[in-house]
C-alpha cells in the first residue's frame, strides 16, 4: 500500500462493471482514496488503479 511497505498478499475479485476489490490477508496501515494500487505477480505487473472507497 506504501511505496516503502512490504508486499502484502491479497486476493483481487472483479466485478462486472470492471472495477476489483482487493481483500488483504492481513490488515493494511492508512489505505485511502486516490491512492494507487499496484498488482504484482513476483517482478511482473499485473494491473493497478485508483483507490476509490473503502469497505
Amino acid at each position: 500500500m506504501r511505496s516503502r511497505a512490504a508486499a502484502a498478499s491479497c486476493t483481487v475479485e472483479a466485478a462486472e462493471n470492471g472495477s476489483v476489490t482487493l481483500r488483504f490477508d492481513e490488515p493494511q496501515r492508512a489505505p485511502a482514496p486516490g491512492q494507487a494500487a499496484v498488482l504484482y505477480d513476483g517482478e511482473l505487473v499485473r494491473g493497478g488503479g485508483t483507490i476509490c472507497e473503502m469497505l
